[in-house]
């Protein structure tokens, strides 16, 4: 969990549960605002 993160919000970050297409790195991460999780950013780590 990251504590007031961007907009000052609560976030949680998971793995990408969903099989990882081909050329995409097997570390992709879905990043939500924790309250209503309506925000939601994507990366890697």
């Amino acid at each position: 969990m990251l504590t007031s993160g961007r907009g000052g919000w609560d976030w949680i970050v998971t793995k990408f549960r969903d099989p990882v297409p081909n050329g995409l790195s097997p570390n992709w991460i879905n990043i939500f605002e924790l309250t209503t999780r309506q925000e939601r950013q994507f990366g890697t780590r």
